[in-house]
C-alpha cells in the first residue's frame, strides 16, 4: 500500500458546539456514532499510515514528508474526536441520571380503540 492509497475523511461530523442543545437520549445518541465512526475511520488512516512509514526507506524523504504531514493531520482530528466523544458521553451520562426518575416513574397507560356500532 501506498500513502495515496490511504482513505481519510476530509469532513468532521456535524456536531453542535453547544452540546447542551442535544436534549434527547436520541440526539445524543446520534451525535456519539458519528464522531464514532469518524474516529474509527481517522484510527485506521493513522495506523496505515504508520505501518506505511515504518516500511519506507529513510531515503525516501519526499515519501517520508508526505506521510508525515498528512499524519499530524489525523493527530490533530484524533485529538478533536477523542474530545469530542469524551463530551458527549458525559452529556448522555448526566441527561441519564438527570432523567432517571422520569423514566423510572412512567408507567403505561392501557389504552382500547373505540368501535362504531
Amino acid at each position: 500500500m501506498n500513502p495515496q492509497e490511504v482513505k481519510e475523511r476530509k469532513i468532521r461530523p456535524k456536531i453542535t458546539n453547544d452540546l447542551s442543545s442535544l436534549n434527547t437520549l436520541d440526539s445524543i445518541n446520534d451525535a456519539i456514532l458519528k464522531v464514532d465512526r469518524y474516529f474509527d475511520d481517522q484510527y485506521k488512516a493513522y495506523n496505515s499510515l504508520e505501518s506505511i512509514r515504518e516500511k519506507t526507506d529513510d531515503k525516501k524523504i519526499i515519501v517520508i514528508s508526505g506521510i508525515v504531514d498528512r499524519a499530524i493531520k489525523i493527530d490533530i482530528d484524533l485529538e478533536w474526536a477523542t474530545k469530542t466523544l469524551t463530551d458527549l458521553i458525559e452529556t448522555k451520562t448526566e441527561f441519564v441520571e438527570n432523567n432517571r426518575q422520569n423514566y423510572d416513574d412512567y408507567s403505561f397507560n392501557t389504552y382500547s380503540k373505540p368501535t362504531n356500532m
